[in-house]
């Protein structure tokens, strides 16, 4: 009775594509015979990009799915984008930042941040009041409400791109403690001069990330010469090694922010590979591969993955998204490091991507396909079954409010998080009740709260547990509201009826206590932080 339930909820899925397809091709005048001849004018020498005529019935089998060519070729000949129809047979390209920004990993690994349906409607926020000149924390209740939602690309952003963002892995961290295994940094690559007279970065304390042959690193370095620079670990045992800039490191740039999820942090290790005097190796520049399959191999030697790695990596990205298609065996990726087409299925394409930290667009370019060409038009909504509300195309930016605050702080607003963020909590969804500005006073509560602008909470948690005799870095902090309305956060413990703050915070000069649910009520436990990274430039 199940799978024949199943089976039935596949097949109304697919009628659903059949009838999708067919209104859209009505749209630009085409009917399924005609756009399966065009495609093979189109592409005479290229079977994989023909269109077969009895698609409509190829539909209604259970398991169905088209190729990535055949997508492409419904792209070319209606002329609308290939993300739109990828939408249609039911493919979300991003998908893949998200379970990117979610999965752990074993080395620092960049994060694919493009937004690839810009014509997505996102949810955003009215402001309700003026926080400009508060000083202390409160929920963004306090000045935003729901609003009306926004085309995607009508978010303003910096010009160029100068921001990259990677995920800390767990094997490579230099930087700990003052990064975590898991956390989403993000790196400004207008400032990646190496650290010295003539840096464009003042502090001593930035961060930087390096990419040298073992792959990426996000730590503090120090200039031994005029072109060589030293990987400084803060606390953990890993071998020292000195770089040659320009042929065996290249500076990307400096950390300028962090994301941390605070519930699953974890002590990085040090593999012997890190921990042992390494002979570096040249740094690959530019791209050198001839074909998909050279591609794909030197993704997954940068990710630092064996066969197996990657077929487990795949495994959890099949159960997340609820497609065995997504999964792939040790020895199917062997094959495909010595393909010379890209793997049939859009499945596959994805789940390599998510694996092996890669730009869904690079991938594809690598295969010879282009996904952002500007001559194409994007579907209109109810082409794509979503629906069109009433809202405005373009944020204020001239507005002294709470959202030109923000704007201003954060430099971009990192879309591609959108649906990650829960996740990274350890939560299944979360309101924007949830999330509190930090306010703009510095002294903090806490030691990495300093340069915090946003923290999100778990109100399920109201309890605080004894964690004395864990590091600070893995002491967990709360949101607590006083009896005088202002909240607090801080790293606390509870004694019968009594709350102590923790004493390692910058900013008392005498002990802090609370009569528990009398003088301060615990809100919940922060369970994602973001922070300023780089306090001098």
């Amino acid at each position: 009775m199940l799978p024949h339930f199943f089976g039935g909820l596949q097949l109304r899925s697919n009628l659903h594509i059949q009838a999708r397809v067919r209104q859209i091709l009505t749209t630009r005048g085409l009917s399924l015979s005609e756009i399966s001849q065009l495609s093979r004018r189109q592409f005479p020498n290229d079977r994989r990009y023909h269109i077969p005529h009895n698609l409509y019935h190829e539909v209604q089998r259970p398991g169905f799915s088209p190729s990535l060519h055949q997508i492409t070729s419904f792209s070319v000949i209606s002329r609308y984008r290939l993300v739109d129809w990828l939408t249609v047979f039911g493919f979300c390209l991003d998908d893949i930042s998200r379970l990117q920004a979610i999965l752990p990993t074993r080395r620092t690994s960049f994060l694919d941040s493009t937004v690839y349906d810009g014509q997505e409607w996102i949810p955003w926020f009215e402001e309700i009041g003026n926080p400009v000149s508060s000083r202390i924390p409160g929920p963004l209740t306090q000045w935003l409400e729901v609003g009306p939602k926004r085309r995607a690309d009508s978010f303003p952003g910096p010009e160029g791109k100068p921001f990259l963002y990677v995920k800390i892995g767990c094997e490579d961290d230099l930087a700990f403690p003052d990064l975590l295994p898991g956390s989403i940094v993000r790196v400004d690559r207008r400032r990646s001069s190496p650290p010295g007279v003539d840096s464009n970065v003042k502090s001593e304390k930035a961060l930087f990330l390096v990419q040298h042959s073992k792959g990426l690193v996000c730590c503090r370095l120090r200039c031994t010469d005029k072109d060589r620079i030293l990987l400084c670990a803060e606390r953990l045992p890993y071998a020292q090694v000195e770089l040659v800039l320009g042929r065996e490191a290249h500076i990307l740039g400096v950390a300028d922010m962090e994301l941390r999820p605070l519930m699953s942090v974890r002590q990085p290790e040090v593999p012997a590979d890190l921990g042992r005097f390494w002979i570096p190796g040249m740094v690959e520049v530019g791209s050198k591969t001839q074909t998909i399959g050279d591609y794909i191999q030197r993704a997954r030697r940068q990710a630092q993955l064996s066969f197996r790695e990657a077929s487990e990596r795949s495994r959890v990205v099949a159960r997340l998204l609820g497609n065995d298609r997504y999964f792939f065996s040790p020895g199917t990726l062997s094959d495909y490091e010595t393909m010379a087409s890209p793997p049939r299925h859009v499945e596959k394409i994805i789940s390599l991507c998510i694996g092996y930290s890669v730009k869904a667009s690079d991938f594809l370019a690598a295969a010879g396909l282009h996904i952002n060409d500007g001559a194409l038009e994007p579907m209109p909504d109810n082409l794509l079954g979503r629906s069109s509300p009433t809202a405005a195309e373009t944020l204020p930016d001239n507005e002294p409010g709470f959202l030109h605050r923000i704007a201003h702080d954060f430099g971009e607003i990192p879309l591609f998080l959108r649906e990650a963020w829960a996740s990274l909590g350890s939560q299944s969804q979360m309101s924007i009740r949830d999330v509190f500005w930090m306010g703009s006073n510095r002294v903090s509560l806490h030691p990495y709260l300093k340069d915090a602008i946003l923290v999100s909470i778990n109100r399920r948690n109201k309890k605080p547990r004894s964690a004395l005799s864990t590091p600070l870095w893995e002491q967990p902090f709360f949101m607590l509201l006083t009896r005088d309305g202002n909240y607090l956060c801080a790293s606390c413990t509870l004694e019968r009826d009594t709350l102590v703050i923790q004493p390692f915070s910058d900013g008392f000069v005498r002990p802090v206590r609370f009569h528990n649910s009398v003088d301060v009520e615990v809100i919940g436990q922060v369970v994602t932080l973001v922070r300023r990274l780089s306090p001098n430039s």
